[in-house]
Protein backbone atom coordinates (compact mmCIF):
# COMPACT_ATOMS: atom_id res chain seq x y z
CA UNK A 1 0.00 0.00 0.00
CA UNK A 2 1.35 3.40 -1.07
CA UNK A 3 -0.41 6.54 0.12
CA UNK A 4 -0.32 10.60 -0.75
CA UNK A 5 -1.58 13.01 1.52
CA UNK A 6 -1.72 16.85 0.30
CA UNK A 7 -3.00 19.46 2.86
CA UNK A 8 -5.18 22.28 1.69
CA UNK A 9 -6.41 24.47 4.49
CA UNK A 10 -8.92 22.82 6.99
CA UNK A 11 -8.61 19.60 4.34
CA UNK A 12 -7.06 17.01 3.74
CA UNK A 13 -6.85 15.30 0.22
CA UNK A 14 -5.37 11.24 0.36
CA UNK A 15 -4.99 9.05 -2.21
CA UNK A 16 -4.15 5.66 -1.51
CA UNK A 17 -2.90 2.58 -3.76
CA UNK A 18 -2.96 -0.65 -3.43
CA UNK A 19 -2.77 -3.76 -5.82
CA UNK A 20 -4.39 -6.09 -3.87
CA UNK A 21 -8.35 -6.01 -4.15
CA UNK A 22 -8.52 -7.92 -0.50
CA UNK A 23 -6.63 -5.03 1.00
CA UNK A 24 -8.26 -2.42 -1.05
CA UNK A 25 -12.19 -4.09 -0.06
CA UNK A 26 -10.70 -3.92 3.59
CA UNK A 27 -9.04 -0.31 3.68
CA UNK A 28 -12.84 0.77 2.37
CA UNK A 29 -14.75 -1.39 5.22
CA UNK A 30 -12.60 0.49 7.74
CA UNK A 31 -13.17 3.96 6.19
CA UNK A 32 -16.77 3.10 5.83
CA UNK A 33 -16.75 2.48 9.77
CA UNK A 34 -14.64 5.95 10.13
CA UNK A 35 -17.35 7.65 8.40
CA UNK A 36 -19.81 6.31 10.60
CA UNK A 37 -18.23 7.12 13.42
CA UNK A 38 -17.04 3.38 14.34
CA UNK A 39 -13.04 4.50 13.81
CA UNK A 40 -10.44 2.16 15.50
CA UNK A 41 -7.31 4.15 15.08
CA UNK A 42 -5.90 5.21 18.26
CA UNK A 43 -5.77 9.55 17.51
CA UNK A 44 -7.65 12.20 18.88
CA UNK A 45 -7.45 13.03 14.72
CA UNK A 46 -11.38 11.60 14.27
CA UNK A 47 -12.74 14.40 17.43
CA UNK A 48 -11.66 17.21 15.00
CA UNK A 49 -13.46 15.62 11.77
CA UNK A 50 -16.36 17.43 10.17
CA UNK A 51 -16.48 15.68 7.00
CA UNK A 52 -15.13 12.33 5.42
CA UNK A 53 -15.60 11.35 1.70
CA UNK A 54 -14.29 8.12 0.65
CA UNK A 55 -14.29 7.24 -3.09
CA UNK A 56 -12.81 4.68 -5.52
CA UNK A 57 -11.52 6.36 -8.73
CA UNK A 58 -9.32 4.76 -11.48
CA UNK A 59 -8.48 1.83 -8.99
CA UNK A 60 -7.38 4.33 -6.28
CA UNK A 61 -8.73 4.90 -2.87
CA UNK A 62 -9.51 9.07 -2.58
CA UNK A 63 -10.61 10.07 0.98
CA UNK A 64 -11.35 13.85 1.10
CA UNK A 65 -11.30 15.10 4.89
CA UNK A 66 -12.17 18.37 6.23
CA UNK A 67 -11.60 19.85 10.07
CA UNK A 68 -14.32 21.21 12.02
CA UNK A 69 -14.71 25.11 12.38
CA UNK A 70 -11.45 26.27 13.92
CA UNK A 71 -9.15 23.03 14.03
CA UNK A 72 -6.69 22.05 12.24
CA UNK A 73 -6.52 18.11 10.72
CA UNK A 74 -2.76 17.32 10.79
CA UNK A 75 -0.96 15.16 7.95
CA UNK A 76 1.01 13.06 10.02
CA UNK A 77 -1.48 12.18 12.50
CA UNK A 78 -3.88 10.68 9.77
CA UNK A 79 -0.46 9.06 8.07
CA UNK A 80 -0.29 6.97 11.41
CA UNK A 81 -4.02 6.20 11.11
CA UNK A 82 -3.67 5.03 7.86
CA UNK A 83 -0.37 3.11 8.86
CA UNK A 84 -2.52 1.76 11.51
CA UNK A 85 -5.12 0.86 9.49
CA UNK A 86 -3.31 -1.28 7.18
CA UNK A 87 -1.30 -3.10 9.26
CA UNK A 88 -4.86 -4.31 11.21
CA UNK A 89 -6.10 -5.42 7.93
CA UNK A 90 -3.11 -7.96 7.15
Amino acid sequence: MKYDIKQNGASLAIDIQTDASEEKAALLQQFQACQSGQCTCPSDAYNQLDKMDVQQVNGHIKIEMTAKEGMQLKAGEVARCIAFTGKTIK
